[in-house]
């Protein structure tokens, strides 16, 4: 009996610490909102300021900012536009890059700012992990 519940502490142990240093690599999946706190916190604008047909990511004085995920770049860049529009102030498409596949992105809103000439900065945030 005793050396059944030796053999299972061992085991609960080894347990515990396999489960405690997976978990503790992992990287955690953050969400657009993640950066938009951070980022907008960072330069002090006001998150979620409401428009007429939306809310703009972060606004500051002259500027709104409108923040995604690389791969939603058509969305960010129209949300920037649009916002821009409404407000009179400049708009800005952030994108959040995870991993070096997301650069073709940029040159992709890029070439599309450029061949309409439109007023919109491009910018990127890297992963904060």
């Amino acid at each position: 009996m005793q050396i059944i519940k030796k053999s299972i502490s061992i085991i609960l142990i080894f347990i515990s610490f396999f489960l405690f240093t997976n978990l503790s690599h992992a990287k955690t999946k953050l969400k657009e909102r993640d950066y938009q706190v951070v980022d907008c916190g960072r330069i002090g604008g006001s998150i979620e300021t409401l428009v007429d047909g939306g809310r703009v990511d972060c606004e500051t004085e002259y500027s709104v900012i409108e923040y995604d995920f690389a791969k939603k770049h058509h969305e960010c860049l129209s949300q920037a536009l649009y916002y821009s529009r409404i407000t009179g102030k400049h708009g800005i498409c952030s994108l959040i890059i995870e991993s070096k596949k997301d650069f073709k992105y940029i040159k992709r809103i890029e070439d599309t700012i450029k061949y309409y000439n439109l007023k919109i900065t491009v910018d990127t945030i890297e992963n904060l992990n």
